[in-house]
């Protein structure tokens, strides 16, 4: 009897270990912008262990919270919704995937750390396909970099989007044109 019983614990304990990889971030690489106006892009790795993932497949990336109390009781876990990954690349153990919208501080419960990150599960439950593939993933909008006319010394900058704000450089900069570069 009490061997059958530690054969039980056993099996239960190794199924719980056996699928505690399986749907989780377990890597997040960065790039390493190269100038001021080129954005960093984070890929996400996904061990995908028991997960059906496609490319352009919108999933979610959800971290649980352990709610303790002031004496340190665990009283249960809350599972929180961080935002959302966009499947760029599927191999046969591992998935890579790119944000695709975070969500914001106001609609989410406080966490330690912001943004998605390695431990974070993923929920396919309400995935969808992005159909619209000329949506790039958050990170990939690098926004243009400011237009400097460079005919004086005081000059002003304006946005590439029209915007008239104007922001003076000091009469004491002198701003030359790199050869080559209009």
């Amino acid at each position: 009897m009490q061997k059958l019983i530690q054969f039980k614990i056993f099996v239960a304990l190794f199924l719980s270990l056996s699928f505690a990889t399986a749907k989780e971030i377990v890597e997040v690489r960065l790039s390493i912008p190269l100038s001021e106006s080129e954005a960093q892009i984070k890929d996400y790795y996904i061990s995908t262990e028991g997960l059906s993932l496609k490319v352009n497949q919108v999933v979610k990336a959800v971290r649980k919270v352990n709610v303790q109390s002031t004496a340190q009781k665990a009283i249960g876990e809350i599972q929180v919704e961080i935002g959302q990954l966009k499947i760029i690349s599927v191999a046969d153990k591992v998935a890579v995937a790119r944000e695709y919208k975070l969500n914001s501080r106001e609609s989410t419960p406080l966490t330690e750390a912001i943004g998605i990150m390695i431990g974070d599960s993923i929920d396919t439950k309400d995935s969808f396909t992005d159909k619209n593939s000329s949506r790039k993933p958050s990170g990939e909008d690098a926004t243009s970099p400011a237009v400097i006319d460079l005919s004086s010394p005081k000059s002003a900058s304006r946005a590439p989007n029209g915007d008239s704000s104007t922001l003076e450089t000091p009469e004491a900069v002198l701003i030359k044109p790199l050869p080559g570069i209009h």
